[in-house]
């Protein structure tokens, strides 16, 4: 007999860990605001960061991010950080976008995120 529910498997535990980290440290290391997009809504971007200044202000700025989790996203390691090769469809779609995008890789195993600005030319995480 098949199970009834839906199945929260191990690779979206996963993902919704990354976005947590990461939401944790917008939000306690420069008290910006994080955004989640639903999963449903997911099409290249995980969330957008809301800039607070220094008085407390949301300045109406804003970062679209994409979060990558896993060991999977640590194997190609060059002199500049960890190379990432997302698909086409997305690299399309960040060419398009109206926001600056930040690429993020996050290792849970050391509760670490690194980041890149999106470049077209030269994005190495």
């Amino acid at each position: 007999m098949t199970n009834p529910f839906p199945k929260y498997n191990s690779s979206r535990l996963t993902g919704d860990k990354g976005i947590t980290l990461v939401s944790k440290i917008i939000e306690d290391k420069f008290n910006w605001i994080f955004r989640a997009i639903p999963q449903e809504h997911d099409f290249g971007i995980d969330g957008y960061i809301d800039i607070v200044n220094n008085e407390s202000y949301v300045t109406g700025k804003s970062i679209a991010i994409q979060i990558k989790t896993g060991p999977s996203y640590f194997k190609k390691k060059t002199s500049y950080g960890w190379e990432f090769q997302g698909e086409t469809k997305h690299l399309n779609y960040y060419l398009n976008h109206t926001s600056p995008i930040v690429l993020i890789i996050v290792n849970l195993e050391n509760q670490q995120a690194y980041w890149v600005l999106f470049d077209s030319v030269d994005s190495y995480l």
